[in-house]
C-alpha cells in the first residue's frame, strides 16, 4: 500500500482547521500531518515536516497566506492550494497567488463553515490528489517579460484574412499564460481567445493584469464583441464564449448553457465555434489544467483543418488537459511552455502567407 499524501493545513479559524482536517482524514489516501493558525507556523511546519501538499488561507495573522506562499515557493517548493474567501479586498491577492505558483484556488463561500467544507469536500480531496502528483520542480514563480522584449513587429492584415488562436488553461494556467501572452507582438495578425478556468469575479482583473504585463491589448469579453486581430480576449467567468457567424465579421457572444466538463466557461465551446467559422485558420493551444476540457474542441479544430499545440508534461503544473489531447492523437506538436509563444507566431505567419 502506498504512503498517504501528507498535508499541512493553515487557517486562522480553529473551526475551519478542524472541519478541513476531518474531511481530509476521512480519505484513506490523505493524512493531515500539521495544522497552522498563521503563515509563520505554516512555513515552520513545511520546513519541519516536508508535506506533499499545503492548504493555505490568504487572510491570516503574523504572516498572511500570500507571503507564506512566496516563502514556501522560494525556500522549499511544495504544491500549495489556496482555500480562501473571494472578496473585492483580496481579489488581486488571489491572482498574485496563482502567479506565484499556487496549484489551484478553492473559494470559501459566504455560507457557514460546515456547509462550505461539506459542499467542497470532494473538490478539495481531488485537488490535493492532483497536486501531490506534480513534481515540485515545476512550481516556481513565473517572471513575465517586459513589453519591450516582444519579438519583431508583424504587420496587421485585413479582417477577412486573420486567423484565430484559442488558448485553454486551468490549474497552473495563470502562470503559464504570463509566459505566453507578454511574448506576443502587439501587432500580431490574429485574434487571441483565452479560456482560463476561474470564478467570474476574477476574469476582469486577470485580463487587466495580463494587459499591464503585455504589449498586446488584453480585455475581458463583453457580449456581441467584434473579433479583431491584435487583441487578446479573456472569457468571462460563469459564461461560455462562443464565436458567432455574421455577414460582416465574426463576433463573440455569451452562451449561458450548462457547464461542460464541469466548467464554465469551457474551452470546448469556444474551440468548436471558432473552428466552424475560421476552418483551417484556427490554432488551438491546450495548457496545464485538470480534466479534459479542450479535447473535444481540439478534435473540432483538427476536423476543420486547423492546428493544435499541447504543453508538454515537464512544464505543466497539472498535465490533465494536455495529456487528454495528446492521448487522443490530436496534438500536432507538444512543446515546453517557453516555446509556445514563438510557435504560435510562426503558425500565424504560415497561415497568413498561404
Amino acid at each position: 500500500m502506498k504512503d498517504p499524501i501528507r498535508v499541512v493545513v493553515a487557517d486562522d479559524s480553529a473551526l475551519m482547521r478542524k472541519l478541513l482536517c476531518e474531511v481530509l482524514n476521512d480519505d484513506p489516501e490523505i493524512e493531515v500531518v500539521g495544522r497552522a493558525r498563521n503563515g509563520r507556523q505554516a512555513l515552520e511546519l513545511v520546513h519541519a515536516l516536508k508535506p506533499n501538499v499545503v492548504i493555505l488561507d490568504i487572510n491570516m495573522p503574523v504572516i498572511d497566506g500570500l507571503d507564506a506562499l512566496g516563502y514556501i515557493m522560494s525556500e522549499i517548493p511544495t504544491p500549495c492550494i489556496i482555500f480562501s474567501a473571494f472578496t473585492a479586498d483580496n481579489k488581486e491577492n488571489v491572482l498574485r497567488a496563482m502567479e506565484l505558483g499556487a496549484i489551484d484556488i478553492i473559494n470559501k463561500t459566504q455560507q457557514t463553515p460546515s456547509r462550505n467544507v461539506q459542499e467542497f469536500a470532494s473538490q478539495i480531496v481531488e485537488t490535493i490528489k492532483q497536486a501531490a502528483q506534480n513534481p515540485v520542480s515545476k512550481l516556481k514563480f513565473v517572471s513575465p517579460p517586459k513589453p519591450a522584449q516582444v519579438i519583431k513587429k508583424i504587420t496587421t492584415v485585413p479582417l477577412a484574412t486573420f486567423p484565430v488562436v484559442v488558448i485553454a488553461s486551468s490549474s497552473g494556467g495563470a502562470a503559464a499564460l504570463a509566459n505566453i501572452i507578454p511574448h506576443l507582438n502587439k501587432n500580431v495578425p490574429a485574434a487571441i481567445l483565452v479560456i482560463q478556468h476561474m470564478p467570474e469575479t476574477f476574469t476582469a482583473s486577470f485580463a487587466k493584469r495580463l494587459s499591464v504585463l503585455s504589449g498586446i491589448d488584453v480585455v475581458e469579453m463583453s457580449d456581441n464583441m467584434p473579433l479583431e486581430p491584435s487583441r487578446v480576449v479573456v472569457a468571462k467567468g460563469g459564461l461560455h464564449m462562443r464565436v458567432a457567424e455574421t455577414k460582416l465579421k465574426p463576433r463573440l457572444v455569451f452562451d449561458d448553457s450548462p457547464p461542460q466538463n464541469g466548467v464554465k466557461p469551457a474551452a470546448d465551446v469556444t474551440m468548436i465555434s471558432a473552428a466552424e467559422y475560421f476552418k483551417h485558420k484556427t490554432i488551438g493551444v491546450i495548457l496545464t489544467g485538470m480534466g479534459r476540457d479542450g479535447t473535444v474542441g481540439a478534435g473540432a479544430i483538427k476536423q476543420n483543418g486547423g492546428i493544435v499545440i499541447a504543453q508538454n508534461k515537464d512544464t505543466s503544473a497539472v498535465f490533465g488537459m494536455p495529456k487528454s489531447v495528446i492521448d487522443e492523437g490530436l496534438a500536432d506538436t507538444v512543446l515546453p511552455l517557453t516555446s509556445i509563444a514563438p510557435e504560435i507566431e510562426r503558425l500565424i505567419l504560415k497561415i497568413k502567407n498561404k
